[in-house]
């Protein structure tokens, strides 16, 4: 278990094209929930073709503050030839944002404010692909819609004026509030095969047992308990991959990441199919910090399968002498 805070801080978040997502900022844990967070973001469908849409949702938390949250979702045209050129392609847009505004606070050409709130709807024009011949493999390949979240620990007025917005992404790169900048990337294709769809997560397991969260879970102080979850066998979806050399008959694999407010976790990212499952230590008034003073606490996972698609659930939990 890592109790020592100079190894917290060699903890690095994992690659971004294996979340799908590039977190910033990240110092402590990546388990461990003690600021604002955006742990997951998920596309319903997951995968699009030109002319569909997908709604848009992110898991947010900013334990323990639990302030007042301002979502922006801004969405880039993809690149049907799919070289990167979109303008959130570039990574000094998750350093500053402002980039992607003009002078007047409003998006530059190919960007859209998608919404303001913990979803948004984005949509993938139908001329996508018209550039390209009707036999081109890149319509088969496909290209990756881009979509840029950022939460911020401040609220807008009912109505924002772009003035509005352009100021408080301004305070926010100049960090005088807390904020989180997210890339997520939605994967867009002309395909005849079953679409990707998130994974599905049955229910929380704890030592075994499974959980409902009706009422928070009591667990005892200074005890370690092993975690898990049940995912229909019908989450390890089998698929067609098609690269410029051909196509490749595959099986998604599924990764999961545990996230708690309180205790320790020991291997919190794994993979379903290989590795060894989480284990949440409670704290015993040694060597575990306390939880924070809310009586109830929150356990968290995401779940991600290898072509984008996620979900997420939470637990309720109460620590117990």
């Amino acid at each position: 278990m890592l109790r020592s805070p100079s190894l917290r801080l060699l903890l690095v978040t994992l690659p971004c094209l294996l979340l799908h997502a590039c977190l910033l900022e990240e110092l402590s844990p990546k388990w461990k929930l003690d600021k604002l967070r955006v742990l997951g973001m998920s596309a319903s469908p997951a995968a699009l073709q030109p002319g569909e849409s997908t709604l848009l949702s992110a898991l947010v938390v900013d334990e323990p503050q639990n302030r007042p949250l301002t979502y922006l979702w801004l969405g880039c045209s993809a690149d049907p030839h799919n070289q990167n050129r979109s303008p959130c392609s570039d990574s000094e847009i998750l350093k500053t944002p402002s980039l992607l505004l003009n002078e007047q606070g409003k998006p530059l050409e190919n960007i859209q404010f998608l919404g303001f709130g913990p979803q948004a709807l984005y949509t993938v024009p139908p001329s996508l692909f018209e550039a390209l011949p009707e036999n081109h493999p890149q319509r088969k390949i496909g290209t990756l819609g881009m979509v840029l979240l950022m939460v911020v620990a401040e609220a807008l007025p009912p109505i924002p004026s772009p003035e509005d917005v352009a100021l408080l992404i301004q305070r926010a790169q100049d960090k005088l509030v807390d904020s989180q900048t997210t890339l997520f990337r939605i994967p867009v294709r002309e395909s005849e095969q079953t679409p990707n769809q998130n994974p599905i997560i049955s229910h929380l397991l704890v030592d075994g047992q499974p959980q409902d969260n009706s009422s928070p879970l009591p667990l005892k102080k200074g005890k370690t308990y092993g975690l898990d979850m049940a995912v229909p066998q019908e989450s390890f979806e089998e698929y067609a991959e098609t690269t410029g050399v051909g196509t490749t008959q595959k099986t998604e694999t599924l990764f999961a990441s545990f996230f708690t407010t309180c205790g320790e976790l020991e291997d919190s990212f794994f993979n379903l199919a290989t590795s060894t499952r989480p284990k949440l230590s409670s704290p015993d008034g040694k060597d575990i910090e306390p939880c924070p003073a809310t009586p109830v606490q929150k356990l968290f996972v995401v779940l991600r399968d290898s072509r984008g698609g996620q979900s997420w659930q939470e637990l309720s939990f109460i620590i117990q002498e």
